[in-house]
């Protein structure tokens, strides 16, 4: 298990109580900075969050709005797609995969 799946799997708490003992480490004068960069990183997974759910919006949106037929074919190749990601062999081609889906902008299913 490589250090960031490990990280992932620690319990809040513990990684919270991390956080605060590096921000406790940061000099003075470098905490405006750490701020900046904390709140940047929090909005951008804001961002990132918003965009997936407005995606799936539209994604849904356009699966309701069309035919049966063209239904029928995207719900087999919606279901192909995960088939086919369930059969990776590695957690990691998995997560590389999602990560490829979500940053796919504008591309219907």
């Amino acid at each position: 298990m490589n250090h960031s799946s490990y990280e992932l799997t620690r319990p809040l708490t513990e990684l919270r109580d991390d956080l605060l003992l590096e921000i406790e480490n940061i000099p003075d004068e470098q905490i405006p900075q750490l701020l900046q960069i904390i709140r940047l990183f929090r909005q951008s997974q804001m961002t990132n969050q918003e965009s997936s759910v407005d995606n799936w919006q539209i994604a849904m949106a356009r699966l309701e709005k069309s035919n049966p037929i063209q239904r029928k074919q995207q719900q087999q190749k919606l279901k192909e797609l995960f088939e086919s990601w369930n059969d990776l062999d590695e957690e990691q081609e998995q997560k590389e995969t999602w990560e490829i889906i979500k940053s796919s902008k504008g591309v219907a299913i």
